[in-house]
């Protein structure tokens, strides 16, 4: 996401993510740790 980021000038960060119950494993996303770390706005999606 860093990369992408340093080419590409985002108004917003859009993570897409499966429901826990179809998870095979932790995906660890923190939309409020995104948010502070690239000072964008974070939506996720399940």
């Amino acid at each position: 996401m860093e990369d992408a980021l340093a080419t590409f000038p985002a108004e917003r960060i859009l993570i897409f993510t499966r429901p826990s119950s179809e998870q095979r494993y932790d995906e660890g996303i923190d939309a409020e740790a995104l948010e502070q770390r690239f000072g964008l706005p974070v939506e996720q999606a399940k």
